[in-house]
């Protein structure tokens, strides 16, 4: 419209008109032969502006990215919920057989698919890491969590892992407790499936895998029934 209006007004002073009834564009040369660079000037002008108007104003759509945040925002504490974006692993299948015979505990493990880990229920960090590696957390239901980031990573030496919440700490449901760098584990030799485990185990009568796929943060991975 902003093309064909500057074109309308270079065309009125330069008094362009047609010889007879008939389309405009290319085929409106036909009927301005007496003005033939009146109307050449006239569409040069439309073009231009209405190029340049829309190289300035328009905006690629982009498709919208995946959640990071689980759709489903209900909370049932008698369940966990993921800390970690990625994928869902049995404690079975974790390369360690700390994880795998369930020594510390019984949970899930996650391949996480960006570096970020966040409370997954409101509650008191109890313990944190030197190294930054690992966290465990009392929750507000009195479950007591364990968040191991990786498979024999206390070796890097707290390298890759930024702590964003200190010892004692109250934190709130999607916290950011801790963010790391997946790509420079794998790099140094290690793993970066992530053991979330329940260590108060004897408070439960059943802790059962719910999550068996990929997972958004906070999405369910475990439902628990007490004595």
């Amino acid at each position: 419209m902003v093309g064909g209006a500057a074109g309308a007004m270079v065309a009125s002073i330069m008094k362009v008109y047609a010889t007879a009834n008939g389309v405009t564009g290319l085929f409106g040369f036909l009927i301005t032969t007496d003005c033939f660079m009146g109307y050449l000037f006239t569409m040069v002008v439309s073009t231009a502006v209405a190029f340049a108007v829309s190289w300035v104003l328009f905006k690629d759509k982009k498709p919208a990215a995946a959640p990071d945040v689980a759709a489903n925002a209900e909370y049932d504490e008698n369940c966990v919920y993921s800390p970690l974006k990625g994928r869902v692993i049995a404690m079975k299948d974790v390369p360690d057989e700390t994880f795998s015979k369930e020594v510390l505990g019984k949970g899930v493990a996650i391949e996480p698919t960006e570096g970020k880990v966040v409370a997954p229920a409101d509650a008191e960090i109890s313990t944190l890491f030197d190294t930054n590696h690992a966290i465990g957390l009392t929750l507000d239901n009195g479950m007591e969590i364990l968040i191991h980031i990786g498979i024999n990573t206390v070796e890097m030496g707290g390298e890759g892992f930024t702590s964003h919440v200190f010892e004692g700490a109250k934190v709130k449901r999607g916290q950011t407790l801790i963010t790391f760098d997946p790509e420079l584990i794998k790099e140094k030799g290690y793993s970066i499936i992530t053991p979330v485990i329940i260590t108060n185990v004897d408070d439960y009568a059943e802790i059962n895998q719910t999550a068996h796929d990929n997972v958004f943060l906070l999405g369910k991975i475990i439902e628990t029934q007490k004595d």
